[in-house]
């Protein structure tokens, strides 16, 4: 989750309207160039992507000691960096979303997903492979979306690394929103003084308002935070 978030914090999105990240854009706006920074991440993830199969090779390939309810049989990292990494430039820079309400509802939607339509209970009891036993809600779903190939059974083998990027992503989009708000936006304002009022108050604010969400989503609403799954107690946390 750090990478994610610490990739978000000095992302150009985050600095598009500071003095250091001028190139980005004037103003609060995305230049139409912007659309074309796709391209340069994607060829940027191409290492990523690599260096994921060339761990999977390696962990598979020396029997190496891993646990699959981590990211499941397959997936690592890596292929969540790539995941994160395409998805929020193509967000951001092609079809150019900027509010935060975008990827607050995205994990609302998530975790009614996880709490309502049976998700978490596929990620941590479902099976390997679709068609053995298992009736959660949540492998009907899958079951019904893939049937009984073998798109179904990758996912089923890998379902905590892919689902867990849509968390992932959201951390990545909540951190270049934070950063922007609390940090980036105050560099280019007033004396030195004033920015690190600016920045220490919304620091505080984002602050409170992440430890109150988390409060309630555990305490009132009763969902656990769960890295298996990255749900919003986890990404409030």
């Amino acid at each position: 989750a750090s990478f994610c978030i610490s990739g978000g914090l000095v992302s150009w999105f985050a600095r598009r309207n500071s003095n250091g990240g001028a190139e980005a854009g004037a103003g609060d706006n995305i230049h139409p160039s912007e659309s074309k920074r796709f391209k340069k991440v994607a060829w940027r993830c191409i290492p990523l992507l690599i260096m994921g199969f060339i761990r999977l090779l390696t962990t598979k390939g020396l029997e190496y000691q891993e646990h699959v309810s981590e990211y499941g049989v397959h997936w690592n990292f890596f292929f969540t960096l790539t995941i994160v990494g395409l998805t929020s430039t193509f967000i951001r820079a092609v079809l150019r979303i900027k509010n935060p309400i975008w990827w607050i509802g995205l994990l609302c939607c998530y975790q009614f997903m996880l709490t309502r339509g049976g998700l978490q209970e596929y990620i941590e009891d479902a099976p390997r492979h679709c068609g053995d036993k298992h009736e959660g809600k949540g492998n009907n779903l899958f079951l019904f979306l893939f049937g009984l190939g073998p798109v179904c059974h990758l996912f089923a083998a890998n379902r905590e690394g892919l689902l867990g990027s849509i968390g992932y992503l959201i951390f990545h989009l909540a951190s270049e929103d934070i950063a922007h708000y609390c940090l980036w936006s105050c560099s280019s304002k007033g004396k030195d003084q004033d920015q690190n009022q600016n920045q220490g108050s919304r620091l505080v604010i984002v602050t409170v308002v992440s430890w109150t969400v988390h409060l309630i989503s555990v305490s009132v609403l009763g969902i656990q935070a769960s890295r298996r799954s990255t749900n919003m107690s986890f990404v409030a946390w």
